[in-house]
């Protein structure tokens, strides 16, 4: 799928390894039902639409009953770690008794 193009991807089996996700994680049982989802992040909107493709030929030409594909590409605006001076955060609390 263009190995080295992305500066993420991921592939989560869902049933097995989406909630706490860890690459080495061995099975010891076969699930009897999971579903795949792949999710990438690239430079260019070109290197990006790869992986939504390739899902949707595993849909097309994978196994019967994929219960339906999402194909979609989004921009990302920034996602970002930050520190913000302690002086320029103000805490408030507001609770509501209904």
């Amino acid at each position: 799928m263009a190995p080295g193009k992305f500066e993420e991807l991921k592939f989560d089996i869902i049933g097995c390894n989406s909630l706490y996700w860890n690459p080495d994680y061995k099975y010891s049982e076969t699930p009897s039902e999971v579903r795949v989802r792949v999710a990438g992040r690239a430079k260019t909107k070109e290197i990006a639409d790869l992986v939504p493709n390739e899902v949707e030929a595993l849909y097309t030409n994978g196994p019967a009953g994929g219960c339906g594909a999402v194909k979609r590409t989004r921009e990302i605006l920034s996602v970002a770690s930050i520190l913000v001076n302690r002086d320029d955060v103000k805490a408030e609390v507001t609770y509501f008794d209904v």
